[in-house]
């Protein structure tokens, strides 16, 4: 089994978490990091909200995605995939269009 890829992605991302810099460069990458579990916290128009992969919106559910804005009852969303979270608007504007310009804040892988 090749190995390669995902010591390159690590190795990756190692130097992004140490540069400070944890903005997405491609849609990929964001996908990448939903599908292994990530977190991911972002300010859009001076709004503050998450993706939170891997979360349960019932005990007895499937894991899944959530979108919601922070400290704004009521807004969760729940996704299925990584792409069908892109799809989510964010201030009127699918996730995809803002995802590499969006300022993250905080960012588990």
């Amino acid at each position: 089994m090749d190995y390669s890829f995902g010591m390159r992605k690590e190795k990756y991302m190692s130097e992004l978490i140490k540069s400070g810099d944890l903005k997405f460069a491609s849609i990929s990458e964001f996908k990448w990091s939903i599908h292994y579990g990530a977190e991911v916290g972002f300010t859009w128009n001076e709004r503050n909200y998450h993706v939170c992969a891997k979360m349960r919106p019932s005990p007895d559910a499937d894991p899944m995605i959530c979108f919601y804005e922070d400290y704004k009852e009521g807004t969760e969303q729940w996704y299925a995939t990584p792409d069908a979270v892109l799809d989510c608007l964010v201030d009127g504007v699918p996730l995809r269009r803002i995802i590499t310009q969006m300022e993250v804040s905080e960012r588990s892988i």
